[in-house]
This record gives structure tokens, C-alpha cells and sequence, in this order.
């Protein structure tokens, strides 16, 4: 077992960054709130949120609070999130401020993630041990996966268009076909319907590296396109922050455009012959 030493170094680490996170909010919503401030912004879904149908009644206030919340209430089931899918405009005139504050938050939860992965390697990688370690230290209404997610800032580009989706599938890393085989023999005897309906195989062009696309949880995602650049896509569960003094055209999609292939089915036999295979151009 580690030693107190070292688990209160992480700890006291950890309540730091939390009260920097708490400092830096209280901050931005003073400057955010103000009028004169002349914030734009637009929530287009939310999920686990006592709102849903009146986003359009949400206050600045309000979407500062859930933006930045990380405290389980009584709506949240265990492991369940806040998801508040949108963006926030910030006027040049006020974007150091606020830029400063996001750069405090993000690097606040890098450093509360660096600390969780080092108390649960003195832990030799224990799930249980590090649970015990947060619960019996910090508040237990703490959401850790909400402490952990990162804000996402848009500045010195000049997006033209938003738009946001959910995605309903993922797409794994580039492997070798030796470690494509393993892992959908790895699939297959899971006899999960879930994990083996609707694959497909992806390959390069020379057919040496191959990927797996498959189902997923829903997620949301934005695509910022620019003048002269290619579009940035960004993976986001809370309002991503665009610096611009004008208004950006935005849309929210129902249907993901990196929906499920049509013929992906079910595999039966010779793995690798009976998967569709997609060949990337």
C-alpha cells in the first residue's frame, strides 16, 4: 500500500486545482453575466439537465453553472453526465479575460488527471482502491468525469459555419491485419450483439493497415469551418467557446455524417472474408 505521504501530495494537489476550477468560474460568470459584456450564444441539446424543454429560456447564469458544474445532484444517476451541446460567442473585447480563465480551468483538470493516474499507480492500477481514495477524500458528489472534461476554445481563426451532430459510431486506430484478426475473433466470442452488429472493416489503400468501425454510445460533435483551412472537428459534451465578434451561422444535425454503413452487417465464419471491407481513397 502507498504510503500517507504520498497519497496526501495528490490529495492536496487535487484540492488546489479544484479551488483554482471554482476561482476561475466564479470569475468568468461576473464578466460573462454583465450586460455590457453582449454575449451571443446557443444551446441546441441537452441531456441530464432539468431543463430540456426550454433551452431557450437558459441564462448565461445557468449555462455557466452546467457548463462548469462537476457535483452529482439528485437527476444524476450514477455514472450519467451533464451534456449541454451549443456555443458560447465572446466578444474580442472581453476574450484575454476569459481566454486566461479557460487556460486556468483546462490546465486545473490536467493536473487533477495526472494526480488520479499516479494515486491509482501507487495503487498498482487498483479501480477499487482509487474509488476509495476520492470518495473518502473529496466530496461524494464529486462527477469525476465531468471534473475531468476539457473546455474547448475557438480564437485567433475566424470560423464560418457550426455544425453540430451526434455521432452513433466510432472508428478504431489503424492496426495490422494479425492485430485486425485478434480483435474481431476477440468480438466474436463475446457474443455481444451490441459489439458485433453493424461492424465494418476499413483499409488503407495498400491494404496493410486496416480499421474497425463499430457502435457506440451517442456522442456529440462540432465541425468549424474555416476560409482557406480545413474544418476542425471537435468531440464536445459542453458549449464550446468561439471567439468572434460576429454571429456564426450555425445547425445542429439529428443524423451524425459518419452514420453506420447500410450493408455493415453481422460476421459469420472466415472472419476477414465475410466483413465488409472499405477501401479509404
Amino acid at each position: 500500500m502507498p504510503s500517507e505521504y504520498d497519497l496526501k501530495i495528490h490529495e492536496n494537489i487535487i484540492a488546489d486545482s479544484i479551488l483554482a476550477i471554482d476561482t476561475a468560474i466564479h470569475s468568468m460568470k461576473s464578466i460573462l453575466s454583465n450586460k455590457s459584456s453582449r454575449i451571443n450564444f446557443k444551446i441546441y441539446q441537452a441531456e441530464n439537465v432539468n431543463c430540456q424543454n426550454n433551452l431557450d429560456e437558459l441564462s448565461i447564469d445557468q449555462i455557466i453553472d452546467l457548463t462548469f458544474s462537476y457535483m452529482n445532484d439528485d437527476c444524476l444517476k450514477g455514472g450519467d453526465t451533464i451534456s449541454l451541446i451549443g456555443y458560447i460567442l465572446i466578444p474580442t473585447t472581453i476574450s484575454t479575460k476569459i481566454s486566461s480563465q479557460i487556460h486556468d480551468i483546462n490546465n486545473a483538470k490536467v493536473s487533477i488527471a495526472n494526480s488520479i493516474a499516479k494515486v491509482k499507480s501507487l495503487y498498482n492500477n487498483s479501480s477499487h482502491y482509487l474509488t476509495l481514495f476520492k470518495s473518502t477524500r473529496f466530496h461524494k458528489r464529486i462527477n469525476w468525469k465531468m471534473l475531468n472534461r476539457g473546455i474547448s476554445l475557438i480564437k485567433d481563426e475566424c470560423p464560418q459555419h457550426l455544425t453540430f451532430y451526434c455521432e452513433q459510431n466510432v472508428v478504431s486506430k489503424s492496426m495490422p491485419k494479425e492485430s485486425l484478426i485478434e480483435k474481431l475473433i476477440s468480438l466474436k466470442k463475446s457474443n455481444s450483439d451490441d459489439k458485433t452488429h453493424d461492424i465494418s472493416v476499413i483499409s488503407e489503400s495498400d491494404q496493410e493497415e486496416f480499421y474497425i468501425r463499430y457502435p457506440r454510445a451517442s456522442r456529440y460533435a462540432v465541425n468549424i469551418y474555416f476560409i482557406n483551412k480545413s474544418p476542425k472537428r471537435i468531440i464536445c459534451s459542453t458549449p464550446i467557446f468561439v471567439i468572434s465578434d460576429n454571429l456564426v451561422p450555425s445547425v445542429f444535425n439529428q443524423s451524425s455524417p459518419r452514420k453506420k454503413r447500410s450493408d455493415a452487417g453481422e460476421y459469420e465464419g472466415p472472419i476477414i472474408n465475410s466483413m465488409p471491407v472499405y477501401i479509404k481513397k
